[in-house]
């Protein structure tokens, strides 16, 4: 139902079209099992979950299907006047989903990959794919970010950026980027004019370029467009930088979605505490020197 027109919702209001391949899904079963989609309520919604667990869908996955199917019933009832209770809809509550730690990339890594891509890809110019790699890594910009930029929002004497990102409630945000990463810019934008956004790229470009460097990526870690939000948060841990800066510069409404990505692995936890609390590993137990005490006790 207006599946064409709900295609141009997601699409004028910058929300991953895989939102509309998951409502596809929905919609077919809906058919399937003679389902009015406008009298959907908790039990549909149940019913469908459980189909898709019986297809050993993960609660990720589960959870993209919840949300696009929300997106659908806000697009019947915002532009279609439809008599949709959103109510029964947003009752059901996303699926928990175990935390794992994100595959990231290190700037050696990312440079290495970049040297690598300069005879293995031969579509794009190099200068231009090479400032497009460094940006997103150094911003931690999400894709529909990076495609929404214009280079009058782009500051390269400041080295600055404001980033708009209008399915976010309309929030707005600088993101900075090192002197490298200014001069790359400075360069490209001296050798191809804009036409429709900063980098001249869409978003299913930029999937296709990464999906091509992934042959490239070392130890074979997965490598997708938001392992450099990945990789860009491990900077920020590494370097020290507190939560409440990452959010602000991650863009992010919630600090527990901060948190999400916030989640440094043990031994780099160990690090920043050795350096800036902790005196170093102990060398020998006769470097413990106290009154009166061969070796340190327990407390």
């Amino acid at each position: 139902m207006h599946k064409a027109d709900f295609f141009d919702y997601l699409k004028a209001n910058q929300i991953d079209k895989t939102y509309y391949f998951q409502t596809n899904a929905y919609l077919k079963y809906c058919q399937d099992n003679n389902i009015d989609v406008l009298s959907a309520d908790y039990a549909t919604i149940n019913k469908y979950v459980l189909h898709m667990q019986s297809r050993k869908c993960s609660n990720a996955y589960i959870n993209v299907a919840l949300n696009a199917i929300r997106y659908y019933y806000k697009y019947l009832l915002e532009c279609r006047s439809l008599p949709i209770n959103l109510d029964n809809i947003r009752k059901f509550k996303l699926l928990k989903v175990d935390f794992k730690l994100k595959n990231y990339l290190t700037q050696k890594e990312v440079e290495e990959i970049i040297r690598d891509a300069m005879t293995y890809i031969g579509y794009m110019e190099p200068l231009k794919m090479r400032t497009i790699i460094l940006f997103m890594f150094f911003t931690g910009l999400r894709i529909a970010e990076l495609t929404n930029l214009k280079r009058a929002d782009i500051n390269l004497r400041e080295m600055r950026a404001l980033i708009k990102t209008p399915n976010k409630n309309n929030m707005e945000r600088y993101v900075y980027y090192p002197q490298k990463v200014a001069q790359l810019l400075y360069k490209y934008f001296g050798y191809e004019p804009e036409e429709f956004n900063a980098f001249n790229v869409t978003q299913r470009q930029i999937r296709f370029l990464v999906r091509k460097l992934n042959d490239l990526l070392p130890m074979k870690k997965r490598f997708t467009p938001h392992t450099f939000r990945h990789s860009y948060t491990r900077m920020l841990i590494e370097h020290d930088i507190g939560v409440r800066i990452a959010q602000k510069l991650l863009g992010h409404k919630s600090m527990s979605s901060t948190l999400v990505y916030y989640n440094p692995d043990d031994s780099l936890v160990e690090r920043i505490y050795r350096k800036n609390i902790g005196e170093g590993k102990l060398q020998q137990p006769g470097d413990f020197k106290g009154d009166n005490h061969d070796a340190p006790g327990i407390v």
